[in-house]
């Protein structure tokens, strides 16, 4: 799945061109992830423009530009009637405190698993 970005939040607000500290409008990213939570607006989980740091993004910045979803992905229910649909290697046992810690394992595993997605049609 990729999306293409539209709208960046910058100061709290939606702007139509540019770029933020994550996003820059017009480029394509690949979707890792997708997370609804009944109440809130759904929010992709994409790898930033900042060294690739992965975060949730709110779908209104985005327009799908291919809708097909990875053979890998699979979904995970959460609290309060939510899912999060990813890769099989991310659910039930991804850290991002791991990742955000630089543990090896944490890394290795996030990248493979954006690899064998970027590398998908």
């Amino acid at each position: 799945m990729r999306v293409r970005c539209v709208k960046v939040k910058r100061d709290g607000r939606l702007h139509d061109g540019g770029a933020s500290h994550w996003f820059t409008v017009g480029r394509v990213y690949t979707v890792l992830g997708v997370l609804y939570v009944p109440g809130r607006p759904a929010e992709y989980w994409l790898a930033s423009d900042h060294q690739g740091t992965p975060v949730y993004s709110d779908t209104t910045e985005f327009e799908v530009v291919c809708g097909r979803l990875h053979p890998s992905w699979v979904v995970e229910p959460i609290a309060e009637g939510g899912f999060h649909i990813t890769h099989r290697d991310i659910v039930g046992g991804f850290s991002f405190e791991a990742f955000f810690d630089k543990q090896p394992d944490a890394i290795a595993r996030f990248k493979k698993v954006v690899e064998e997605l970027e590398q998908s049609p």
